[in-house]
């Protein structure tokens, strides 16, 4: 998958990947999908729906969590922080694009 960047040992953040790319991510070691784009976006290989499915069928946790700017708050941030510890590790993370986080 192109455009990983590695956060920690347990969480990876990178840009969406294909169905096919799905199946190599527990290859990689991981064991569970957040997909934090929302529902509609341009350049999506995958809905969020069938992404969940792929990332299931691969035998890993999804978690969809759509963010936007105009939707974030901090009650979000501590609520999604929460579901994060709570996923098995290592958590691959998805966003439109890698380099655009942390901004």
């Amino acid at each position: 998958m192109s455009s990983r960047m590695q956060i920690n040992d347990q969480l990876t953040v990178g840009a969406q990947p294909t169905a096919d790319e799905i199946k190599s991510l527990t290859t990689d070691g991981f064991q569970s999908v957040v997909n934090f784009r929302t529902a509609g976006e341009e350049d999506q290989p995958l809905s969020p729906d069938a992404e969940r499915e792929h990332v299931e069928q691969a035998g890993m946790t999804y978690l969809h969590v759509p963010v936007s700017m105009e939707s974030m708050d901090p009650g979000k941030v501590d609520a999604l922080r929460d579901r994060l510890e709570s996923l098995p590790k290592r958590v691959s993370s998805i966003a439109r694009r890698a380099s655009g986080l942390g901004r």
